[in-house]
Parts: structure tokens; sequence; C-alpha cells
């Protein structure tokens, strides 16, 4: 791209979950954040889309006695309230 135009007041974050943790993580949950460049500070995020990623991004393997694979969702969650000096391609981990 020639231009990228970024707006700090909407952010968010994308989160990558399996399967077997998305009980814990659903549309509307708040959810606790740590930011490292930010101090490690926690900060609140708030889930606002939810979606399978494609079979190519499965997790792991369960047993093979199981006869199935754990999948991946992507989890998309913005903060509760503004956080400052956020910026594009900060880490965000995810406190499950």
């Amino acid at each position: 791209p020639v231009v990228t135009i970024v707006n700090p007041d909407e952010a968010w974050a994308i989160f990558q979950v399996r399967e077997d943790l998305l009980q814990k993580v659903q549309k509307g949950a708040r959810l606790d954040v740590q930011i490292p460049a930010l101090d490690n500070g926690d900060f609140v995020f708030v889930v606002t889309h939810i979606s399978v990623m494609g079979s190519f991004a499965t997790w792991r393997s369960t047993s093979s006695t199981e006869g199935y694979d754990l999948r991946t969702f992507e989890v998309e969650a913005r903060p509760e309230m503004p956080v400052e000096n956020l910026r594009p391609g900060m880490t965000a981990v995810l406190k499950l």
C-alpha cells in the first residue's frame, strides 16, 4: 500500500483461541488482557466477534483414538476504555 490510515481510537486485538477454551470466551464477555509494551498493564477488553479459522489452522490433534482435531477460533476484542499509548502492532496477551 502507498498509504496506511490508522485511527488509534478504533483499537482492537485479535486472539486465536483453541475450541476447548472457547467456553470462557463468549461474545460480550469481558477479558483480562496484558500488554507488555505498556509495563505489562492489565486492561479489560470486550469480545465483539468470534469466527472459526480455516481448516489449515487446526491447533493440535487429539489422541489418535478420539478421532478429531481441535479447531482454532479467531476472537476479536476491543478495549472497554481507551488505552493510552496503545499502538498498532503491540502484543496483547489474553489471560484465561
